[in-house]
Formats: C-alpha cells, sequence, structure tokens
C-alpha cells in the first residue's frame, strides 16, 4: 500500500505550476498579437493612410500594407509591395546605416519631400546624424505585441530645405 502523504506536495507542485500558466496567460493577453492593425487603424484615422508610406522590414511591415488595403515602400528590395518579396534584389536585415540611406534615396526616387516611415527596428532615428537632409520625427509607438517584431514606431520624415531655396 502506498503512503497517502507523498502525492499531496506533488499536487501543490502542480496545482503551482497552473497558476505560473494562467498569469503568463493572463498578462500575455493584455496586449495585442501584433499591432499591424492598430497601427493601420492609426494612419487612417489620422489621414496618413495616402501618404508616401515606406516599411522598414518587409516581413514585419506588410501587414500594416494589407490592413490598408495598399502597397508601400519597401527599402530591403527598393522596390514597392504590399508582400514579401523574395528575390536576389531583397536585403535580409538593414542597419541604421541603411535604413536612413534607403529613406533618403526612396524619396529623392520618388520625388518626394515628406513620408511616413514604419519601423518595426529599434533604431533612434529621431537622433541620427547620418543624413544631415532628413529629419526622422516618432510621431506614434505601438510598443508591445505578443509577436514582437510587429510592434512598430511609425516616424514622419521630411526632406530639409537647402539654404537659397
Amino acid at each position: 500500500m502506498l503512503p497517502a502523504r507523498p502525492v499531496g506536495w506533488l499536487w501543490l507542485v502542480l496545482l503551482a505550476i497552473n497558476v505560473i500558466g494562467g498569469l503568463t496567460t493572463l498578462s500575455a493577453s493584455s496586449y495585442p498579437y501584433s499591432q499591424s492593425r492598430n497601427a493601420a487603424l492609426w494612419l487612417t484615422r489620422h489621414h496618413l493612410e495616402s501618404a508616401f508610406l515606406i516599411g522598414v522590414r518587409d516581413v514585419t511591415t506588410s501587414p500594416v500594407a494589407g490592413y490598408l488595403g495598399r502597397e508601400i515602400y519597401y527599402p530591403q528590395c527598393q522596390c514597392f509591395g504590399s508582400y514579401i518579396e523574395f528575390s536576389t534584389r531583397r536585403k535580409m536585415t538593414l542597419t541604421a546605416e541603411e535604413v536612413v540611406a534607403g529613406v533618403g534615396r526612396a524619396m529623392q526616387k520618388e520625388g518626394k519631400d515628406k513620408a511616413i516611415l514604419i519601423m518595426s527596428l529599434p533604431y533612434p532615428l529621431d537622433q541620427q546624424t547620418l543624413d544631415p537632409k532628413l529629419v526622422f520625427r516618432p510621431i506614434k509607438r505601438f510598443p508591445r505585441a505578443i509577436v514582437a517584431d510587429e510592434a512598430y514606431v511609425i516616424y514622419a520624415v521630411r526632406m530639409k530645405e537647402e539654404p537659397g531655396q
């Protein structure tokens, strides 16, 4: 015959594991799975959905393009899309320097002096000194999501006017 007492501590351990799991689930549900829908809604509510949109990391910003129902410019492939571009021209990751240069090239190529940049990378572009002609101003942050890559910072980007113009 097995003693009844040793089983009691096992039940307590299992109960503790269930409590920890329940609290983890509860805390995870306090923020969205992805912020892409919220970012798209925010852009629409602020009448920015038709602006020149640039998305840095196509993998994470293509859901925003999907919710907006339009293409955005991806510096990773130097192309427009609402999907992930799988081709030899696509670069998997971009450094902060490449992001700034890509945004500058895109604005120049499209003849734009203003753009909206949707970023899922934690680069502090408002402090960038790589291209003195570009000003990055964060206008909205969507900081937490269960899918960590789908948390965004939205920047207003403008080209500084050159002296004498």
